[in-house]
């Protein structure tokens, strides 16, 4: 007779055992799916980022390039509105939304060109800004740079 309740008594501890493994189990799974789900957005918000960096990069090398060919196209637009700067090079007025397309973001890069005051030679330097934004999830980022430019030809 003792031989059978030891025997039930040790199979009800193996179901215990059983359901605290699996317990365990589905802790590390979701500890696991919780953090490939951060690493994702973390390097979908990356890519973003840096398509963004590369379209500011680009937008100023674009500018360089204008100004090499024809500084009064650039000193025509330096009075501090904000331009669309297409991928052709092309500067127009108005709205800019997702101009630049990418493979995986819409990115809208705009513009801004305005003289610097110089009290000895005026008109000689035009600060240029390029900001480039586009949506991460709910939230619109940004990403600008500055540069200085003069007629040097």
């Amino acid at each position: 007779m003792k031989k059978t309740r030891l025997f039930i008594l040790q199979s009800g501890q193996t179901l215990v055992e059983a359901i605290v493994v699996i317990g365990m189990v589905m802790l590390l799974v979701t500890g696991l799916i919780s953090g490939t789900t951060a690493s994702l957005k973390s390097s979908q918000s990356g890519k973003a980022r840096s398509d963004a960096t590369k379209s500011a990069q680009d937008g100023m090398e674009i500018i360089r390039l204008i100004r090499d060919n024809n500084w009064t196209t650039v000193t025509s637009h330096a009075n501090g509105l904000t331009y669309c700067l297409e991928s052709d090079g092309t500067i127009i007025g108005g709205s800019c939304d997702g101009n630049i397309k990418t493979v995986d973001t819409k990115l809208t890069r705009t513009v801004v060109f305005t003289w610097l005051p110089d009290n000895i030679n005026p008109n000689t330097t035009i600060d240029v800004h390029v900001t480039v934004s586009y949506q991460e999830g709910e939230s619109t980022k940004t990403v600008s740079l500055d540069t200085y430019l003069t007629q040097w030809k």
